[in-house]
């Protein structure tokens, strides 16, 4: 995926089409630093949109974000936690586990969501 970034740049500068079927990090949403660049598939921000679209309806505020930091969940956490920042929600708590978390962190991170998250949302990437 660092890949993507670093090709996008030079594609743009000898205005070269590139084309990536998994360039999901929102911060390739920047059309200018890579012009030429078009995916197949959707960028994470529209995942925040979707999820302000909910807070608004709810009138949430604050957050706690809960994610994996393995591959693609990454970047759906990073355009989430943009856009939270983006539109001032407050982000409460956050923390990310990687690929086959242990029961301590997990029992920990749930005490911790209780204590911070209260009752307002909690937004999970999980693996499917």
């Amino acid at each position: 995926f660092a890949a993507c970034r670093s090709v996008a740049e030079i594609a743009s500068f000898f205005r070269i089409p590139q084309l990536s079927w998994v360039a999901t990090d929102p911060d390739l949403n920047a059309k200018i630093m890579y012009s030429t660049l078009a995916r197949t598939l959707r960028p994470f921000s529209k995942l925040g949109d979707f999820m302000l679209e909910i807070l608004a309806q709810y009138k949430w505020r604050n957050v706690v974000v809960v994610s994996s930091n393995y591959l693609l969940y990454w970047d759906a956490s990073k355009a989430l936690r943009k856009s939270f920042m983006d539109n001032n929600i407050t982000v409460a708590f956050e923390t990310t586990y990687n690929r086959f978390p242990p029961e301590k962190f997990i029992l920990r991170t749930m005490l911790k969501i209780k204590q911070e998250g209260r009752s307002e949302y909690i937004v999970r990437i999980v693996r499917s």
